[in-house]
């Protein structure tokens, strides 16, 4: 980009998309290298970590607009600052990336004997036991709020005041440095001023409580956790794991539904043929995809809604208004999620019912824009990036919550539907369209965006239908796992349960076996019953 900048390089429509598409590939990766790898190491923290992380991916924006503005204005150097950082930061995440033991990949599975698998495995309890140090989170959290209280202040003061030159931008660009240093301070070792000693305490009491059950055969289940595997009539297994409870007037058995949500057990290329997945992908795809559509070509709907031309200030205040109303969408989600978590197991909801919330936001943003006059438009531009941040928080969250394997493969399947509906809808549905009416020209008529406006809201209503199916699947699913937890726990019997089973079955029997020769979570292991935790009812 810099060399076609320079001159060096002749610019070219061809040549500019395959520039894109190799930022967008490199992006990519830094995302999943990162978000995916760190959600192993806090599996019981996914809210917190994922409101640091994507928060920072949608404010950068922002932040790297006033940085442009101020030290780089019409300056191709500024690709070459780009592309150092990107660099160092590269590097530095090749060296000290690194997946958590008890986590295998693809190439160790089939190479690690079962044995070898399950030894790894019992690494997991001490990741969801143990409390990493929250003052981080709540320092990165709360710099990100200030963050993006600023770059709000900052565009709004620039865009309305008429601030031009960059000796005029540049305190604003200088305090942005100031903020950007400011998150490496997460990596200060805050323990050392506080909580060292309520740490310590903590750490004790755990060992307390752990440390005798530890050597007790009859109790494994409370130390370990195993992988699923196969047996005939999980109600028997169940039950005979009641009766040692019963046995002993220890405290309650403690599974995996107690740290994480209950997840399906099978694998990627398994969940292909079911229709869960394919709802994900059917709603990520309407949805981001209309999303996209908007906050991409706002300039141009917004000047074809309103008759004329708009001025630069507006471009530059929605491309600030995505960033913070993006960010605050992520933020939202994922202090949802840490709501969800800090719930009673029985009473967590399940993380399908966050979906709701991205599909009625974009339905709602279209219908604002098609109806509102001129001069309130922006608003519901900013509810439509505060959906695109909530819906990109989901698509961090929502696999890694239903699905136990695989991980990547499924975010990067659900990340497949948003680039396929940048495509199909943002391409051919507006483009196309746009380009026939508006020709050689900026289109100032309202017959240029229309008709895609109005399709999306159909197509969006659809996406609202397949957000009930799989909300109601996955809660039904859920009930299971959280039924044969009690059973566990002496709470109920396995009678009760088999009644219930009969009541429900044809409602939850997909779910829990997805083909002949494999079950999952709900009807597999002994020590591991309750092998997932609810995000709830």
């Amino acid at each position: 980009m810099a060399l076609t900048f320079q001159g060096y390089v002749a610019g070219s429509l061809v040549r500019l998309c395959v520039f894109y598409s190799f930022m967008n590939v490199g992006t990519t990766y830094f995302d999943l290298v990162c978000t995916q790898t760190l959600l192993y190491y806090f599996p019981t923290k996914r809210g917190y970590l994922v409101a640091l992380l994507k928060s920072m991916m949608g404010i950068g924006s922002s932040m790297t607009s006033i940085l442009y503005q101020g030290f780089f204005p019409d300056r191709p150097s500024f690709f070459y600052f780009l592309m150092v950082y990107a660099i160092i930061f590269a590097v530095l995440n090749c060296i000290f990336m690194r997946l958590p033991k008890y986590q295998t990949t693809g190439y160790e599975d089939r190479k690690l004997t079962p044995e070898e698998k399950e030894e790894r495995l019992k690494l997991k309890a001490p990741y969801l036991n143990q409390e990493p140090p929250m003052i981080r989170f709540y320092y990165g959290i709360g710099l990100i709020i200030v963050v993006i209280i600023f770059t709000t202040v900052a565009s709004a003061v620039i865009n309305y005041v008429g601030l031009k030159t960059h000796e005029e931008i540049r305190p604003f660009s200088i305090v942005v440095v100031i903020l950007w240093a400011g998150f490496g301070l997460i990596m200060f070792p805050w323990q050392l001023f506080f909580g060292k000693k309520q740490g310590r305490q903590d750490h004790e009491d755990r060992d307390t409580r752990q440390e005798e059950p530890a050597y007790d055969d009859t109790k494994k289940p409370e130390q370990e956790i195993t992988v699923a595997k196969e047996f005939d009539g999980y109600l028997e297994g169940a039950e005979e794991l009641a009766e040692m409870e019963s046995g002993s007037n220890e405290k309650p058995i403690e599974t995996e539904v107690d740290f994480i949500a209950p997840q399906y057990q099978t694998s990627f290329w398994r969940n292909l043929l079911s229709i869960n997945l394919w709802c994900l992908f059917w709603v990520f795809f309407i949805v981001m995809g209309t999303e996209l559509m908007i906050m991409n070509n706002s300039t141009y709907i917004f000047q074809a809604l309103s008759g004329h031309k708009q001025p630069d200030s507006l471009r530059y205040l929605l491309s600030v208004l995505n960033g913070v109303g993006s960010s605050a969408g992520r933020l939202s989600m994922s202090f949802f999620e840490v709501w969800i978590q800090s719930r009673p197991v029985e009473k967590r909801w399940p993380i399908t019912v966050t979906l709701f919330v991205p599909t009625v936001s974009v339905l709602i943003t279209v219908t604002l824009l098609l109806a509102l006059p001129e001069s309130v438009l922006p608003l519901p531009y900013v509810l439509g990036a505060v959906g695109n941040g909530f819906l990109g928080a989901i698509l961090v969250l929502a696999p890694r919550t239903i699905y136990a394997k695989d991980n990547a493969k499924h975010y990067n399947f659900l990340f497949l539907a948003t680039a396929c509906s940048s495509i199909v809808i943002n391409r051919f549905l507006y483009g196309e369209w746009y380009a026939q009416q508006a020709g050689d020209t900026v289109c100032l008529r309202r017959a240029c965006v229309q008709p895609a406006l109005i399709v999306c809201v159909c197509v969006c209503t659809t996406a609202f239908a397949t957000n009930i199916l799989l909300h109601f699947r996955y809660r039904s699913f859920c009930r299971k796992v959280l039924r044969e937890r009690a059973i566990l726990r002496g709470e109920i019997t396995p009678e009760a349960s088999e009644g219930n089973e009969n009541e429900n079955h044809g409602e939850t029997f997909e779910e829990v076996n997805l083909d002949n020769g494999e079950a999952i979570a709900v009807n597999d292991t002994k020590s591991n019953k309750s092998a997932n935790r609810g995000t709830g009812i």
